[in-house]
């Protein structure tokens, strides 16, 4: 279904997928499906060879023993010994939910991580838990972490504002944090595997077997219009607290593209796809120039403060922070006017496509 084929890799069947990815079945856990990006082929007959011992972490081996039934997602991530508290100290500094606390505390406490979950439940997006285990006690962090958490994210371009809601426990080492995650931050989460589009995909072909050759281009070339358009939408509604997270989601939106099937879609269909996904790139692209641009500009902002007036001493009305911050206000408008001016060439390509691929097939797209 996704164009790929089967290959047999140490006695067991695994799927070749297009854009560098195995899916492999679950023997013991029919339920299961493994995934392995990039294809390679030598890793996974390690993976798969009963002989080799593969050692995993007891966080890594706890998590994937847990019970399945009431999840519809678990992440885990093995986090120890990744951080340093000393260069985490002068990152930390600086972020506003810090509040009363010391960057250096609470760079020694996050530097103990062991590692990190975060789970979805069955019923709902209202059922989602992140959980931080550390080497030593987190209750220092439990009336911040909330904020912290959020900020954090927002900083490194995965904005999840919801966070800022969440309750908080904290039991011996671990730090719990429990509340609804809305739909783009789960996606952007996911774009961890960017393989969120090859379900759909395949479940789309299913019902087209049957169909003749005009007819099977012209639902496919609908499929992928809709495709494409549902991850317009997507990029359109997510609210990014700053040009950064924008970029990395303009960015995020264009490999989903990218991923998505073209077997029997129409040829100017396929270079719609690729337009669109250039346009959103080239904008993601152009919001990063920006912010380095304009952290060159402070840079030398803070070597200039002041002047000095007629002999009469050095002055200046203003701080270098007032004018910083015009710096970074200006960045942000620019990131934002061409990320407007992205998103209405990409209203104006998909009118046309619409009009053309309507006339073309004799069916509404």
């Amino acid at each position: 279904r996704l164009g790929g084929y089967v290959d047999n890799v140490v006695d067991h069947d695994v799927v070749h997928a297009p854009n560098q990815t195995y899916f492999v079945p679950g023997e013991d856990h029919p339920e299961r499906l493994g995934i392995l990006r990039p294809t390679d082929r030598s890793l996974l007959a390690g993976w798969l060879t009963p002989v080799i011992d593969v050692k995993y972490t007891p966080f890594l081996s706890a998590h994937a023993k847990q019970p399945e039934s009431f999840l519809s997602f678990m992440l885990a991530i093995d986090l120890d010994n990744v951080l340093s508290p000393v260069p985490l100290k002068t990152r930390l500094e600086g972020l506003d939910s810090l509040k009363s606390n010391s960057p250096e505390s609470v760079a020694g406490t996050l530097a103990s991580i062991q590692g990190c979950s975060i789970i979805v439940g069955r019923r709902s997006l209202n059922e989602c838990i992140a959980k931080f285990e550390f080497a030593k006690s987190p209750s220092s962090l439990k009336l911040i972490a909330p904020e912290l958490l959020a900020e954090i994210l927002q900083r490194n371009g995965t904005g999840a504002p919801e966070v800022k809601q969440w309750e908080v426990s904290v039991e011996g080492n671990s730090l719990s944090l429990k509340g609804p995650i809305t739909q783009s931050s789960l996606s952007g989460l996911m774009g961890i595997f960017s393989l969120q589009s090859q379900a759909q995909q395949a479940a789309a072909r299913a019902s087209l077997s049957e169909q003749s050759e005009e007819q099977r281009i012209a639902y496919e070339s609908k499929h992928y219009f809709d495709e494409v358009n549902s991850i317009i939408e997507h990029t359109r509604d997510h609210k990014s607290q700053t040009a950064g997270a924008m970029a990395k989601w303009s960015d995020q939106r264009a490999r989903q593209i990218d991923e998505i099937g073209t077997l029997n879609v129409d040829p100017a269909m396929v270079q719609y796809g690729t337009n669109v996904a250039e346009l959103l790139r080239g904008n993601a692209l152009t919001v990063r120039q920006t912010n380095i641009d304009a952290g060159k500009i402070k840079a030398s902002q803070s070597l200039d403060t002041g002047y000095y007036n007629d002999g009469y001493g050095y002055y200046n009305t203003n701080s270098t922070t007032d004018y910083q911050r015009v710096t970074s206000a200006i960045a942000q408008g620019n990131a934002y006017g061409n990320y407007r001016e992205a998103l209405n060439q990409i209203d104006k390509l998909t009118a046309a496509m619409r009009r053309d691929m309507t006339q073309k097939f004799k069916m509404q797209f």
